[in-house]
């Protein structure tokens, strides 16, 4: 349960990253942002079960899928690692996702939020808010990170009530503390390439055991739990040290006298015959 856990935990990562530019495009509410992930969550459990079930009866019955698994991870974790940061001001306007997201709404959205409802009244018809728009993008993103994550799981375990409770209590975790972690995680740069690390790792221990190569559970965790704090680590002592650099850039400022902002003062002098002329800058 833990190995799945810590597995579901780290590869939510990018989620973080995706609710954040989803919430900047539509433009919602902070106040309205834990509303629309919890709501979420009513869709998200229903359609992961559906997922789990799915991709559980499938490697029970053809073993040989989990080397597919395998090599989807080791490629997506590859991807990861080459990826480049998000960018929080993407526009999402003729994405994919936002286009298929208008088509379940059939179309009737309205342009204007109207509090914290989901559903207005606009001409004597009833249409979705913004909100609301916002909403099913979020389930219909998690649902393709789902693609990613749960076959990660299933590499771990094959039973489904781990392999469910895992992705469960990973992703109550992430959305009830978005607002705190979506802000520890942007200050961890090195965080998603540890992500990447694990899900090849993962996609590796799928094909081993395909071949009879049963890693430990206990080594398991352990590799991705390595793999996690080495991630924290690096980008800590890495943002550490470019704040180090800095303090000292500034402080040699101060110590040559140049003050940040300042402007050089002019010093006058006499001339031989007696006039004044400007001889030199001072800092």
């Amino acid at each position: 349960f833990f190995t799945a856990y810590f597995v579901e935990q780290s590869l939510s990562v990018d989620n973080l990253f995706v609710f954040l530019i989803i919430f900047n495009n539509f433009y919602v509410d902070p106040q309205y942002q834990s509303r629309i992930l919890a709501t979420g969550l009513f869709a998200a459990m229903p359609l992961r079960a559906a997922m789990i079930l799915g991709g559980v009866e499938i490697v029970e019955h053809a073993h040989w899928v989990a080397t597919i698994f395998g090599i989807i991870l080791i490629v997506s974790g590859v991807k990861v690692l080459r990826e480049e940061d998000d960018d929080e001001d993407e526009d999402l306007s003729d994405s994919a996702t936002v286009k298929v997201a208008r088509a379940l709404l059939c179309g009737r959205v309205s342009h204007e939020f109207d509090g914290g409802n989901f559903l207005t009244k606009k001409d004597g018809h009833l249409v979705a808010t913004p909100l609301l728009l916002a909403l099913v993008v979020v389930e219909l993103s998690d649902l393709i990170f789902a693609l990613d994550s749960i076959p990660a799981v299933i590499a771990v375990t094959d039973d489904f009530r781990y392999v469910y409770s895992s992705n469960v209590f990973a992703i109550c975790t992430v959305r009830a503390t978005y607002s705190l972690v979506a802000k520890i995680v942007s200050e961890l740069d090195y965080l998603q390439y540890a992500s990447g690390f694990v899900l090849i790792w993962v996609g590796v221990n799928i094909i081993l055991g395909f071949y009879g190569i049963d890693v430990p559970e206990l080594v398991s965790l352990a590799i991705v739990l390595v793999l996690l704090a080495g991630g924290t680590a690096v980008s800590l002592w890495k943002r550490g040290d470019d704040d180090g650099d800095d303090d000292g850039d500034e402080k040699a400022d101060e110590e040559n006298g140049i003050e940040l902002g300042a402007t050089p003062e002019l010093e006058s002098s006499k001339s031989v015959d007696g006039d004044d002329v400007t001889a030199s800058l001072i800092p």
